[in-house]
């Protein structure tokens, strides 16, 4: 605010009620307008302020030969990584404040800046390579240019330590400022975002397919090909946990929004809630496939789960009690909803406010389905670490289909607009869309000549 002094006033004369969120979007744009037009008149701003409120902001699109940039108003490409950065990228994320986006590729881990003093136009610069910063962003607006010459030096643009590993999950600590990373080498990075430096490494032994921070950005948790859950204390650099799940591969990890529980989903068909402080399995339900997906929603109330039977289910906790948990998979009392597909679910993803459930699959639908239709909270005691409902509301609609949209193949990908109207999804196709969640319109679309891999909305 001390940085424009015309926008403090234009606010305080404009803007009567306006949420933090609006404000930072706010902030930052009207930033952006500065640098670039040199005054950032009030019109503009009220420009910028719209466009926030329409659901904007920028798209990145993970492929095979990179990451693209998409303004999300116009689903048009603002930029793409220079041909230094070129490979094939698994993962994106976008930090908390949106201003940087984390990169996982099959030849290591990247950080790239989402915004500069240019408008729409990410500043493409990793964060562990300021020797070649004009020699990279040279032609950078054709991913094809220069890549014989650029592939010798990629290795310095990535953060040494994951040189080669074929990184498949990324995650932004709460606070912004590190980022942990993992995949076929079987090593947990967390690496600082400003400097590139790994602050911690630590060996697992084998191929690690998920991380996850907890809520207070204290500890990771892990899990991978050996089935085993680990929690990492990162202050400490110690592993706090090891859990032996299963004798299958353990797929994905999340963690309750309480922080003393963590969701897990297997290759033997069980999702399993597992409490931190003791390693201990509080709940198992099995499905009819591998659990491919375990998300809580942001109430932590419910978990959504996807399998490969091509089924999407709710598992209501606040059907869980001590009383009923004997670590069986007789817990099928727990699934308050079910939701069938044609085919097998390629992501799932609760809105912001855990009202909407989006799931992109491989017969070419997305489909948005009923999430929590109130608020429903679950509080958890310290001490003993028990789940006890503060309000519960009903289930009757959750999983009830709101809206459905066909495209031409197969869907891998989605990301929620920050608001909770809008969801991008991506397909093998190489073609990204805009949809309206609740209708399911498409609002804009644009098309690569590859598969998208993953997609990540920041604000």
């Amino acid at each position: 605010w001390t940085m424009i002094p015309h926008l403090r006033e234009w606010t305080s004369r404009s803007l009567k009620a306006v949420s933090l969120a609006e404000l930072r979007w706010l902030r930052l744009q009207a930033l952006a307008e500065t640098f670039a037009g040199g005054q950032g008149a009030p019109d503009g701003i009220l420009r910028l302020v719209w466009r926030f409120l329409d659901d904007t902001g920028i798209l990145v699109v993970a492929l095979p030969w990179g990451a693209c940039f998409v303004d999300a108003a116009t689903c048009s490409e603002t930029r793409h990584l220079p041909p230094i950065h070129a490979a094939n990228v698994s993962c994106v994320r976008f930090s908390a404040s949106d201003l940087d986006v984390a990169i996982g590729t099959e030849n290591g881990f990247r950080v790239a800046h989402a915004w500069h003093g240019r408008g729409l136009a990410p500043q493409l610069d990793t964060h562990t390579n300021n020797n070649n910063d004009s020699n990279n962003n040279k032609n950078n607006n054709d991913h094809n240019n220069n890549d014989n010459n650029n592939s010798n030096n990629d290795n310095n643009n990535i953060v040494p330590a994951t040189a080669g590993d074929h990184i498949r999950s990324v995650a932004w600590s709460p606070c912004g400022r590190l980022i942990a990373a993992a995949g076929y080498r079987g090593h947990l990075y967390v690496i600082e975002a400003s400097s590139g430096r790994v602050q911690l490494e630590v060996p697992h032994g084998n191929v690690i397919r998920m991380v996850a921070w907890s809520p207070d950005g204290s500890q990771i948790a892990t899990v991978g090909a050996e089935g085993k859950l680990r929690v990492v204390d990162v202050g400490r650099g110690i592993v706090l946990q090891v859990v032996q799940l299963s004798s299958e591969a353990a797929l994905c990890v999340d963690w309750a929004p309480c922080g003393t529980k963590v969701a897990t989903g297997s290759d033997d068909y069980v999702l399993r809630v597992v409490g931190v402080a003791t390693g201990s399995v509080e709940l198992e339900v099995r499905t009819g496939g591998w659990v491919d997906f375990a998300l809580w929603s942001p109430t932590g109330a419910t978990i959504a789960v996807a399998s490969d039977d091509n089924k999407l289910r709710f598992i209501s906790l606040l059907n869980n009690s001590s009383s009923n948990n004997n670590n069986s998979y007789s817990n099928n009392n727990n699934i308050c909803g079910t939701v069938a597909h044609s085919g097998r679910l390629r992501r799932i993803a609760w809105s912001p406010r855990g009202d909407l459930v989006a799931t992109v699959c491989d017969d070419r639908c997305l489909r948005v389905c009923e999430g929590e239709s109130s608020p429903r909270t679950i509080t958890t005691t310290a001490a003993t670490a028990t789940a006890t409902t503060a309000t519960a509301a009903t289930t009757a609609t959750l999983g009830r289909i709101v809206s459905e949209s066909w495209q031409e193949s197969a869907l891998v990908a989605l990301a929620w607009s920050p608001s909770g109207r809008k969801v991008a999804i991506g397909s093998e196709g190489g073609s990204v869309h805009i949809v309206d969640a609740r209708s399911g319109l498409p609002e804009a679309g644009c098309d690569f000549l590859a598969p998208v891999t993953d997609l990540a909305w920041g604000a």
